[in-house]
């Protein structure tokens, strides 16, 4: 198993991503299409893929400050530093989870980043994803904000610190 760039994937790990990301909504936000993910893919400072069997198991988009990202939660922290690394999703097969896989995409984040960057996360709380918030503080990410955006959406802002 290795981490891939997720910027040179072929048309059917691309269709492998999107159907993970899709199969995990509400908890990863839903994408329009498989544009909308190459799009993200494409803006992203670090897009990862991790294949188990020759199929993708696991991935991550990151984004870097002063991206052209819209995301409502990535530009709160956009507009609050002037450098960090937002973790727009990390998405880990559900007959996966708990496997560790999660945990090498953060490793690799902190290792490459973590030093000299706050990493920034946000966290559904409605609906609830408490495993993610368990994992998020794991991995030594703080709660800083509470934000509801309508009856049905709630997030929690996460942030780690660099060393």
């Amino acid at each position: 198993m290795k981490l891939e760039d997720l910027k040179n994937c072929t048309e059917s790990e691309l269709e492998e991503i999107y159907d993970l990301n899709q199969s995990l909504t509400p908890m990863l936000g839903a994408l329009k299409d498989i544009q909308h993910l190459k799009r993200l893919i494409n803006m992203s400072k670090c897009s990862k893929g991790l294949k188990i069997k020759g199929r993708i198991a696991a991935f991550m988009i990151c984004f870097r400050e002063d991206s052209e990202y819209e995301s409502k939660n990535y530009l709160y922290f956009n507009r609050k530093y002037k450098e960090f690394l937002y973790v727009d999703r990390i998405g880990v097969s559900k007959n996966l989870e708990n496997t560790g896989l999660g945990s090498i995409l953060y490793k690799y984040i902190i290792e490459n980043f973590g030093e000299d960057l706050k990493i920034c996360a946000e966290v559904n709380t409605k609906p609830m994803n408490k495993k993610s918030i368990i994992f998020h503080e794991k991995h030594d990410f703080k709660r800083i904000l509470e934000k509801c955006y309508n009856e049905n959406y709630k997030v929690v802002y996460m942030e780690r610190n660099a060393r």
